[in-house]
Formats: structure tokens, sequence, C-alpha cells
């Protein structure tokens, strides 16, 4: 009885998100969770549900928020940003905000750099970092100057900036 409830849900829920994404064409955020422990097979899960998400995006963009505050090392921010991208994230958020630390000017760079070396072993081009700001209630200040430079150093060495998109809500 408890599988079919949460079958049920589910296909609620997917229903509910292909109508949204059919009605305004935007971007489907997804929140990953990678804990720094995780296991290979679990990485695998969760590029799995990446690609599946991405795929009943359509036409719409995917944006994956990864929560960075959460992940402990500027390597498993990287790890995860990789994950994000490479299962076909049009582009990633550094994280809810939530949970501290959020959007520092490290994890901005790493992602960044991830982005960076995704298009050059790829050439698929993610388009936009968010990074969020203090208006946000739980956020630490961000220095976003430092973001847009080093999107700039980024958009030299590859010939395409990426855009930093501050998220203030």
């Amino acid at each position: 009885q408890e599988k079919e409830a949460l079958a049920e849900l589910l296909a609620r829920v997917t229903a509910a998100r292909d109508l949204a994404i059919a009605k305004t064409g935007r971007p489907l955020p997804t929140l990953i969770k990678i804990s720094p422990d995780v296991t290979d097979p679990q990485l695998a899960d969760i590029a799995d549900e990446i690609v599946r998400v991405k795929q009943a995006c359509g036409r719409a963009h995917l944006k994956v928020i990864l929560e960075t505050g959460e992940l402990g090392t500027y390597d498993h921010v990287r790890r995860a940003a990789q994950l994000a991208m490479a299962s076909g994230a049009d582009f990633i958020k550094t994280s809810t905000g939530k949970i501290q630390p959020a959007a520092t000017p490290g994890v901005v760079l790493v992602m960044l750099e991830a982005i960076r070396d995704h298009f050059l072993a790829s050439g698929r081009k993610v388009g936009m970092i968010f990074i969020e700001t203090p208006a946000n209630p739980t956020n630490a200040l961000v220095d976003i100057a430092a973001a847009a430079a080093a999107a700039r150093t980024i958009g030299e060495r590859q010939g395409a900036r990426p855009l930093v998109v501050v998220d203030n809500t």
C-alpha cells in the first residue's frame, strides 16, 4: 500500500512538472545533495536522475542547484559540478543559501573552473552561474565583483564568457 501511494505521488509530481515546463518553457531547478561520503553507485543514481529530469525538460533549460554548504571541500564542489554538467545541466547554481557556508568566492571560482574545463573537454557551454546575495537572510556577504572577474578570466580563455546572475530573493 505504501509503494502504491508513493507511485501515485510520483505520478502527480511528474505530471505537474511536465505541465509547468510546457506552460513556461523556463528552466526547471533540480536540487542535488551530494555528501562527501557518497558512494560511486549513489553518484551513478544521481547522474541518472539528472539525465531523466533533463529529458523531461524538453526544450526548457535545466538548472541544477548544488548544495555547496554541505559539500565541505572544493574538491567535492567540483565533483558535484562535473557530475551535474556531464549529466545535462544547462547551468548550475551555487546553493539554496540555507546551509552555510553557501556561495563563497572560493566556491564560485571552483564552479567557474569546472565550467571552463567542461567546455574545453566537451565543447558544450554551461551558460549561467547563480550566486546568492545577502538579501537572502541566511546568507553571508558574497564578493560579486570577484565572481564577475573570475567569469571574465574564463571567458578570455574559452572565447565565451559565462554570465554571472545574482539571485537576491
